[in-house]
């Protein structure tokens, strides 16, 4: 794994033991570890951050028994991932009587029989054995550094086969936590580096990055530094998204409707099949044409920029390694759409990014054409097609046509940024925040963190197919979710302003179809699931969409069966 993680292929394991049983002097509560599992959960599943999905960042809070620790190690370790994390934050125990072997502590752990707790080399193990590209193994807790570092020493043979993996001990002796702190300094720190990131141009945080900075600002507050011991590549991919990233903004212009951007350094197909890429979605997607049709690429390579502003090159090495490892041979072509918005500036500033990770970039037409060939209309001479594209970050309506020998043209294109997928995320999270302020709570931002987005962003995909959705936000401080339910009624009138306007942008579309009678209507992007939409653009056009095709795939699929047909 050469490029950030996907966070669909990511699992995290969240453990903490703050309450005991027999707490004493030596034994005391950590009230600050029911903050840090909250709180690093809350920026782990933060699309701002990582993304995690919540149902794999699993958090187990004072376990009583070892397998109440272990079997969720267990079950994330068991699954085909790029990045495995686990976390333990609590008391770490040393054993005077087995060669000082470091044991985490349960709730029910007695401190003079430290054998209660469970042996960190058990947790060590199923890290170093789990599929995941990547292993993290964070450890917040006494003695951790010098138990890890005697762990390693023990089975250097059983880590050196493991592949890519990092063990991050929070301190050599005592781990501090701050009297009436949220946090434990460690934890607290390291949220501090994710939440803000650092002024560079980089759009990641490397883990190398991430436990460095930690580091010196422990070390410039008196607080000790953590100790990591790394195998393989992990200490140097990237971790998280740079909060603090740096970009350069290039002004948008408007391009030339419907032409396929080609530079002229353009050279033909060199080998293999033609890989398609639609960059305008939240995460790439790529797909191959194959000896069946078009193929979806499964593993994505991290977060797509919502314009070519960003450095690119590291994403699409990664999307080539992907691809690389579905053909079963090195990807070499490739088309890559992009938004018809997009001035010839910014699309060479991708195909510059693409050329850098190896790819030959054949053309880079926009995301309405493609949506197009993906259903096969330019092989229908004379067919017209209103196509409805929402990206992350934009929407574009277009109107494509169809002419003698496969031809394509856009006879009519309209754009709107502010119609993008996050708008529509951003108004079910402002009905989540007003329901729950109805209830009587108050601070709902500082309550229930970032992840109102992703409770968001999971409702509306449950309402493309349900006719409601149960959201439970759960408070960052840990506390017991809220649950709402969110019916398909109140969604459209939670975004009824933007429904509207896109509604006048298909309007205007039509309006301008002169000549050109309207025989299809073709969706494409995520968010062009959701019945709404399909609703508004029937009732402007009198046409029900094509359907067939996955809405999320379907400009990755034209993409790849562009370069079939002449220059357009």
């Amino acid at each position: 794994m050469t490029a950030a993680p996907d966070p669909r292929r990511t699992w995290a394991v969240l453990i903490g033991t703050g309450e005991y049983d027999h707490a004493g002097p030596s034994l005391p509560r950590i009230p600050a570890a029911a903050g840090n599992l909250a709180d690093l959960r809350a920026a782990l599943c933060s699309p701002l951050i990582l993304g995690v999905p919540r149902e794999q960042c699993l958090v187990v809070e004072n376990p009583s028994t070892p397998d109440d620790l272990l079997n969720p190690v267990r079950e994330a370790a068991g699954q085909d991932a790029d990045l495995l994390l686990v976390y333990y934050t609590g008391h770490g125990l040393v054993s005077r009587h087995r060669l000082g072997e470091l044991y985490l502590a349960l709730r029910g752990t007695d401190p003079e029989v430290v054998a209660g707790g469970v042996e960190f080399k058990h947790v060590g193990a199923e890290v170093a054995g789990a599929g995941a590209a990547s292993r993290i193994l964070m450890l917040d807790c006494c003695f951790s550094a010098k138990a890890t570092l005697d762990l390693v020493g023990a089975t250097s043979r059983l880590f050196s086969k493991t592949g890519d993996l990092a063990i991050i001990g929070a301190s050599e002796r005592a781990a501090r936590a701050p009297k009436g702190a949220r946090n434990t300094a460690f934890t607290g720190t390291l949220l501090e580096v994710v939440r803000e990131g650092v002024d560079d141009p980089s759009p990641y945080l490397t883990l190398s990055q991430t436990i460095t900075l930690t580091g010196e600002r422990l070390a410039a507050s008196g607080q000790p530094k953590p100790a990591p011991f790394v195998w393989g590549s992990t200490w140097m991919l990237p971790f998280v998204r740079n909060r603090g990233h740096r970009s350069v903004p290039v002004p948008a212009a408007p391009a030339a409707a419907g032409a396929a951007h080609r530079r002229r350094d353009f050279t033909p197909p060199v080998r293999g099949p033609v890989v398609g890429m639609d960059l305008s979605s939240a995460v790439p997607v790529a797909a191959v044409l194959g000896r069946k049709g078009p193929q979806r690429i499964h593993r994505a390579a991290g977060p797509a920029p919502s314009a070519p502003d960003r450095p690119l090159a590291e994403i699409l090495a990664g999307v080539r390694k992907d691809a690389s490892a579905h053909l079963g041979q090195f990807a070499s072509d490739a088309v890559i759409a992009v938004p018809a918005r997009w001035a010839a500036a910014e699309v060479d500033a991708v195909c510059d990014a693409a050329e850098a990770a190896g790819w030959n970039v054949l053309a880079a037409p926009g995301v309405s054409v493609c949506a197009f060939v993906a259903h096969h209309l330019h092989t229908r001479a004379g067919t017209t097609a209103l196509v409805l594209h929402l990206g992350a970050r934009h929407c574009e309506v277009s109107l494509v046509g169809s002419g003698f020998g496969s031809e394509v043209a856009v006879h009519a294109d309209h754009h709107d940024p502010e119609l993008g997928g996050d708008r529509w995320t951003a108004c079910v999270v402002a009905w989540i925040i007003t329901s729950l302020e109805d209830s009587g709570l108050s601070g709902i931002r500082e309550r229930f963190g970032d992840g109102l987005e992703a409770v968001a962003e999971d409702a509306m995909a449950v309402l493309c197919e349900g006719e409601s959705a149960v959201l439970r936000p759960a408070p960052a401080d840990g506390g017991e979710p809220v649950a709402l339910e969110l019916g398909r009624g109140e969604f459209e009138e939670a975004t009824k302003e933007l429904r509207d306007r896109l509604a006048g942008l298909v309007r205007r579309v039509v309006a301008e179809k002169g000549e050109f009678d309207i025989d299809e209507v073709v969706l494409s992007g995520a968010g062009a699931r959701m019945p709404a939409i399909r609703d508004l653009v029937e009732a402007a056009t009198g046409i029900r969409d094509r359907g067939g095709l996955a809405p999320e795939l379907v400009v990755a699929f034209g993409a790849c069966a562009y370069p079939a047909g002449p220059e357009k």
